[in-house]
């Protein structure tokens, strides 16, 4: 993928993709200003992706200092509505980190300078790390029209736990491992604070999320969109005290961080 940067607005309005409903994929892609190429020199299968997700080639890398630099460290208008804050985004020995101190309203987000593909046959799979679950670490992706483009929230973390949820549709519904919500299952073991690889499978109104290997949860359904999708690394974006999605009050006011070593996107 080549990185061409897309017009962004500050003030509202999340930008936009027209895409006509008869494009293919590579128009798509290319209304987007992404070209995919193969990244030189790597084999046809890069491990270590999940054993299930085989067949697959490495199409682009970024690299922790492409996350903490300065064309991820802008995330003007993103439905979370955290303000740009590059001072708190740095580049370490571990990776890209991002610190918040946790207090109402404090947060820090790392955004791709455009949407990336989401359509059947693509795989984004990450390193990362979680301080704690008590300030809102994330990993998510969401489509130029939120919620209707849909919002993956891969890793959302909050109360002592981490959850995978999916929002879509104008009245913005939505399907959770979370309790306050429903509709999705946890198949195998949650991640817990600490280093973990988090892989993400698009396929046909499909998208299956894996951690450390091990199948957790399947999303599936028609609600399942396949917009090319803007992705977020962040930590701490709770509004104030009382933003019912943020829970207990006691969840505010603990500082910590993500870190991400880096994200690599793979076609099939």
């Amino acid at each position: 993928m080549t990185e061409t940067d897309a017009p962004r607005t500050r003030h509202g309005s999340l930008r936009k993709i027209r895409l006509a409903a008869s494009c293919t994929l590579a128009a798509a892609i290319a209304a987007a200003g992404i070209v995919l190429t193969a990244t030189d020199g790597q084999a046809a299968v890069i491990k270590p992706l999940p054993a299930p997700l085989s067949g697959y080639h490495l199409v682009k890398t970024f690299t922790a200092a492409d996350i903490a630099g300065p064309a991820w460290n802008d995330p003007a208008n993103n439905p979370g509505g955290c303000p740009p804050e590059p001072a708190r985004i740095s580049l370490t020995a571990q990776g890209a980190m991002m610190s918040t101190t946790g207090k109402a309203g404090d947060c820090v987000q790392a955004e791709s300078p455009h949407p990336y593909p989401t359509a059947p046959g693509y795989v984004y799979e990450s390193e990362m790390y979680v301080s704690t679950f008590r300030n809102w670490a994330d990993w998510w992706m969401y489509g130029d029209n939120w919620p209707v483009g849909g919002e993956l929230d891969i890793v959302e973390s909050t109360q002592d736990r981490s959850y995978v949820s999916y929002h879509y549709g104008a009245a913005n519904h939505t399907v959770s491992t979370n309790p306050w919500q429903k509709g999705l299952k946890a198949l195998s073991a949650n991640i817990t604070v600490g280093w973990h690889v988090v892989d993400v499978a698009f396929g046909s109104h499909q998208i299956s999320i894996y951690y450390d290997g091990h199948l957790y949860t399947v999303i599936k359904g028609s609600y399942v969109t396949e917009a090319p999708a803007w992705i977020v690394f962040g930590d701490g974006s709770c509004q104030s005290p009382v933003y019912s999605v943020c829970g207990s009050s006691t969840d505010l006011g603990v500082a910590g961080n993500v870190k991400v070593k880096g994200l690599r996107a793979f076609e099939k």
